[in-house]
């Protein structure tokens, strides 16, 4: 009886074997689906200067963000990485206090997000980015800027134009400074000398036209370019005039007020000026001076650190324009608007001196951009984070 049970539950046995040898031969592979956190060559671009501050920070496993990072140029970290790096499996608390902490650290924050548990950290930052396809209503409400496309190039052209616009603005008050500051000294002085001013309240009215119109016109509109990206970031500490700025303001200024002082104090002999209208001579050639002194310092604030100012000038048909109308409305001035500007018609040799010498404005200003005033920065890592290795590497694969 017992051998008999043996045979059937040995029987049973086999035919389960077979039947799930059966069932297993009849499942076959169909099809696969893969999720891949799509790459974008502006990620890489924008991560490429090690001086940008630019962290991912998800609620990923981290060996999922060290391939996102490996493939979009983000240097990976554990802990926080607050120079530049992913941040694994963090809360809305943990993006919230990194944002407070970098905050703290005097830097200028700006948080991506598209989700509601991003709103804390788009709210708490200096700028905020929200999807406007992906992106919730929470984050929308909470964000200062609504990328329509959702792509990150997209940020990336915000953060150039932007940072054009911080340029330009610092080239016109650059410009503006030296303009004030030599017109305020050379009539200053001269009234307290000679109890007269070289430059009368017309002429002032159209320098002051050249400066604040035509010269915001055509330095306020240079279009971005490339090499804007590699500049380093600027901290909210610092100041909008910067040290580059005066040394370009003081170089140029002391060049223009020497030029004018010698003119004004000793002009008529340096010059062979004589007879009755020589002062008004002299003082039509110091007006001429000193406005070819600001048209050729114009192309001086072009870039305030980079020794070829003539880069892009060509494709930026508006300064061209500005510098071609400055020049017209100067010579109109100066020969046929004599009784209203209070000028008189300069001989072909005083025009050309006062051409070439604000001309000499220019290799002055190359002289200048040698002197270094800035200090080097150096890029360093905070203490609350160890980095690893960065891309795809022994121990790094997924």
């Amino acid at each position: 009886m017992a051998k008999k049970k043996l045979r059937l539950a040995t029987r049973w046995l086999e035919d389960l074997r077979v039947g799930f040898l059966t069932v297993r031969a009849a499942i076959r592979f169909i099809d696969g689906v893969g999720i891949r956190q799509p790459d974008d060559a502006k990620v890489s671009d924008f991560h490429n200067n090690p001086d940008k501050l630019a962290s991912m920070v998800r609620n990923y496993h981290v060996k999922t963000l060290r391939s996102i990072g490996g493939v979009n140029g983000v240097a990976e970290a554990v802990k926080v990485n607050i120079d530049e790096g992913v941040m694994a499996r963090s809360s809305p608390t943990d993006k919230l206090e990194l944002v407070k902490h970098l905050r703290g650290l005097s830097e200028v924050v700006a948080v991506t997000g598209d989700g509601t548990n991003d709103a804390p950290a788009l709210h708490e930052s200096d700028i905020g980015f929200a999807m406007g396809i992906a992106g919730t209503e929470v984050a929308k409400e909470q964000a200062d800027v609504i990328v329509m496309d959702d792509d990150f190039a997209t940020i990336v052209k915000v953060a150039k134009w932007g940072r054009a616009v911080y340029i330009n603005i610092q080239k016109f008050v650059q410009f503006q400074l030296t303009v004030n500051i030599v017109a305020l000294m050379i009539n200053f002085v001269s009234a307290c000398v000679t109890g007269s001013a070289p430059l009368t309240a017309v002429q002032l009215l159209w320098v002051n036209l050249i400066m604040d119109t035509l010269g915001a016109l055509a330095l306020a509109t240079e279009p971005p370019t490339d090499g804007l990206m590699n500049r380093s970031p600027v901290k909210r500490t610092e100041s909008f005039i910067t040290k580059t700025m005066w040394r370009n303001i003081i170089g140029q200024s002391v060049y223009q007020m020497a030029v004018l002082f010698v003119l004004n104090f000793a002009g008529k002999p340096i010059l062979n000026l004589q007879g009755d209208n020589a002062t008004a001579i002299l003082n039509t050639f110091i007006f001429n001076t000193f406005v070819f002194c600001q048209v050729f310092n114009e192309i001086n604030s072009r870039d305030i650190d980079e020794i070829n100012i003539f880069r892009g000038m060509l494709s930026s048909w508006i300064f061209i324009a500005v510098m071609l109308s400055t020049v017209v409305f100067q010579i109109i001035i100066v020969e046929f608007l004599g009784t209203f500007a209070s000028t008189v018609p300069l001989d072909w040799e005083l025009w050309l001196l006062s051409i070439a010498i604000g001309f000499v404005s220019m290799p002055i200003a190359v002289v200048v951009k040698y002197i270094r005033v800035e200090n080097f920065r150096v890029t360093r890592h905070h203490d609350d984070y160890v980095p690893l290795a960065s891309g795809p590497g022994p121990g790094n694969n997924v």
